[in-house]
């Protein structure tokens, strides 16, 4: 080609001219080399070469009944799957379910770290490729990412996104903050870079802020896997070392008729059926607008708040508090409805302006909850 190419040259430059035409087949050589060089892998090409690698994980109680659903994806040939923690909390059992609809059962919990949201679950893997890990040290702002995941059950959806910072969290470490979509069911989904390595472990999103999401440094992910023995065997799902002794998810979904006018917790598989959007903070006393599809009637809400808030460039605070909410009224908790919560949670909204000596807080400021607990009467 570059020969075909050179034969195009004026007669005058070309005649007695073999040393300039060497040059340029150089040069020409050199500039295809550098491309090749830097060279990354399309959306699509990621989207093939990895789509197998990465599974739907389906949990459930020991009555069989359906728990929650995430993501996880295979790091090794001996079937280390990766998924967040919170995936996994409280189950009793896990399917994972392959882009090409195959089936595999969970044999067991081969390595967890609560306090970065990391579980390495076994499976058998037949011939499944894993995916290479990256390094997220070197990563800028402005990188661009995909992420595969399994939103709302739709395993294999493909989304992109950028790095918008590489940040430090007080109390958490470090995280990539990313605009790549992490819907519901996509908690512990691959975050990868243009040339298809693992830089991230997709763990949760504000909804309160647009494009707002997080993920968890690979290298986080590599220091757990360097902590399981060669041969290791998984360790159960209900082992308390694992997964906390106190199982909501075994109540009895349908309480016998003496006790349905007894409030008592809800059902862990129902929580999720409980939306909550803080409307109002007024002197400490938070208003929540609470859409409950659960059936029953609610009396009370214990829930989990996190609030996030940045003092300048590269910081971003984390504060968490566990809030106890009670309807306005008896009919504001009934079934299938919307309705106003309130708490009494004095200054946890205001006192980030002076947390750590670093000055007035820069907004925006975002608050993300997660219900932790609900007591109700059944229908």
């Amino acid at each position: 080609m570059i020969d075909l190419l050179l034969s195009g040259l004026p007669l005058s430059l070309s005649v007695n001219s073999e040393r300039v035409r060497r040059l340029i087949k150089f040069f020409l050589l050199l500039g295809a080399v550098g491309n090749l060089c830097g060279q990354t892998t399309d959306l699509t090409t990621i989207a093939e070469k990895t789509r197998p690698s990465v599974f739907l994980i389906t949990t459930a109680d020991r009555n069989g009944n359906a728990l929650a659903s995430g993501t996880g994806f295979l790091v090794s040939k001996d079937g280390y799957l990766v998924t967040n923690h919170h995936v996994i909390r409280k189950a009793a059992s896990a399917v994972a379910k392959a882009d090409n609809g195959s089936t595999f059962h969970v044999e067991g919990i081969l390595a967890t770290d609560l306090e970065r949201d990391l579980a390495i679950l076994k499976i058998t893997n037949r011939d499944t490729p894993a995916l290479a890990l990256g390094t997220s040290l070197r990563i800028k702002a402005g990188e661009r990412v995909a992420v595969i995941g399994s939103p709302l059950g739709l395993e294999g959806s493909l989304s992109e996104g950028i790095v918008a910072a590489n940040r430090d969290v007080k109390e958490f470490g470090r995280l990539l903050q990313i605009t790549a979509p992490i819907s519901h069911g996509s908690s512990g989904s691959p975050v990868l870079d243009f040339k298809g390595n693992v830089v991230g472990v997709a763990a949760s999103s504000r909804n309160e802020g647009q494009a707002v999401n997080f993920a968890i440094p690979v290298e986080e992910l590599a220091k757990l896997i360097s902590k399981i023995r060669f041969g290791q065997a998984p360790m159960a799902f209900t082992d308390p070392s694992i997964n906390p002794t106190d199982r909501p998810d075994e109540i009895a979904a349908s309480p016998s008729p003496a006790a349905q006018k007894t409030p008592g917790p809800l059902p862990a598989n129902l929580l999720s059926q409980i939306q909550l959007k803080l409307i109002s903070n007024e002197k400490g006393t938070l208003k929540f607008e609470v859409h409950n599809r659960t059936g029953w009637r609610l009396r009370g809400i214990s829930i989990s708040m996190h609030r996030w808030s940045q003092h300048g460039p590269g910081t971003l605070n984390h504060a968490k508090t566990d809030i106890e909410l009670t309807p306005g009224n008896e009919m504001a908790a009934k079934p299938y409805g919307s309705s106003v919560f309130t708490a009494e949670v004095g200054d946890f909204l205001d006192e980030i302006k002076t947390d750590y000596g670093q000055g007035p807080v820069s907004d925006p400021t975002y608050f993300n909850s997660t219900v932790v607990q609900a007591i109700g009467t059944s229908p």
